[in-house]
């Protein structure tokens, strides 16, 4: 079955626009999700950029749980968000899958199983897939199989996330250690 026959929503994040404001302008304060913030699998809050907008933004732009958010550029990472991961401002660069009819774990283990090997039919790497690329996603639905995979995928996904973090945080300090070693120039 396709992908856009298990999720109700499917849709790009916000479009944002640069706005220069005054200190006389009332302002709303987002935490902006990027690229590089989705990594290994969660959200890496570390990451996350500041956004100001003068004027509040809709709630379907920012994420909510059970959220499957989908980079659209390569390597496609998907990430499943989780109650800490909530009202974060989500950017076009994203597509979002939103009140999904089946558990939303199994949908999202099953995406990050195929990964990068989703084909979306570009001719340049480059190229963001589209909304109607993601609802036509293939996916294996078995109704019997679902609620107890589900139950273990939400188990490994815990580990996972917790992994994730241990990696990211290695990853800083062997930066730190070969940037103070000399090795890498400063950034």
């Amino acid at each position: 079955m396709e992908l856009k026959e298990c999720i109700s929503e499917i849709y790009l994040g916000l479009n944002k626009k640069e706005v220069r404001h005054t200190s006389n302008d009332k302002v709303f304060a987002y935490k902006l999700l990027t690229i590089k913030a989705v990594n290994n699998r969660f959200v890496n809050k570390d990451v996350l950029e500041k956004y100001e907008s003068l004027t509040k933004i809709d709630d379907k732009f920012l994420t909510k749980k059970n959220d499957i958010i989908i980079c659209s550029k390569p390597p496609y990472n998907v990430v499943l968000i989780d109650d800490e991961d909530e009202d974060i401002l989500i950017p076009s660069n994203f597509i979002v899958l939103r009140n999904s009819r089946i558990n939303a774990t199994y949908i999202y283990n099953y995406l990050n199983l195929i990964g990068s090997k989703m084909k979306f039919d570009k001719d340049d790497e480059n190229t963001n897939i589209t909304k109607t690329d993601v609802e036509q996603i293939k996916i294996d639905v078995d109704e019997k199989k679902i609620k107890k995979i589900s139950s273990l995928s939400t188990r490994i996904n815990k580990r996972q996330k917790a992994y994730g973090k241990l990696l990211d945080n290695d990853q800083e300090l062997i930066k730190m250690i070969y940037t103070k070693g000399g090795v890498l120039d400063n950034e």
